[in-house]
């Protein structure tokens, strides 16, 4: 079985969430002409997709969660079934 560290894992989950929010915003406000090309622009279309990122922030926490949890559960109904094809294979 997969130790897993879930202190790390969601602190990957929310650092690749803040990530995103950085590099996507910077790329809007360079190559677009949403915003003035100033500091001020640049503040402001980080200020602007705030909204976005908190949208983000939770469905990256929710699926990180539920991946988790999937995954435990296939390690676990992994362990049951080879214990039980071993057994059927041993009997014969």
């Amino acid at each position: 079985p997969l130790n897993k560290n879930y202190f790390k894992l969601g602190s990957i989950a929310i650092l690749g969430s803040i990530w995103f929010f950085i590099t996507t915003n910077f790329v809007v406000w360079l190559m677009w002409d949403y915003y003035p090309k100033s500091f001020d622009g640049l503040l402001s279309s980080y200020i602007l997709a705030l909204p976005f990122f908190y949208n983000t922030l939770i469905s990256t926490c929710l699926f990180t969660g539920l991946l988790s949890i999937l995954s435990n559960l296939i390690q676990t109904m992994n362990r049951k079934t080879d214990r039980l094809i071993f057994s059927y294979f041993l009997k014969q």
